[in-house]
């Protein structure tokens, strides 16, 4: 089982590395379940950790990116002792 924290720094890392995501890259990258990816993304998002912009009106699909504040969570998360 995975940490709160550890997975925050998997997810934000992954979005680093892949540039825009959605919620099901995430999921289906990670191995999480669908509801879980997108409730993370929206968590990240509120706090400033991610940029999101809408794709299709219709299904409400989003994409997310990494922001300069989620670079810098990164770098915290890394720093910490698990």
């Amino acid at each position: 089982m995975v940490g709160n924290n550890q997975r925050k720094l998997q997810v934000l890392k992954y979005i680093d590395c892949i540039g825009e995501v959605t919620a099901h890259k995430v999921a289906a990258e990670l191995g999480i379940k669908l509801p879980n990816s997108q409730k993370r993304l929206v968590r990240y998002w509120n706090q400033g950790l991610l940029r999101r912009r809408i794709i299709d009106k219709k299904t409400r699909e989003r994409t997310y990116t990494i922001s300069q504040k989620g670079l810098d969570r990164i770098e915290w998360l890394k720093g910490l002792k698990w």
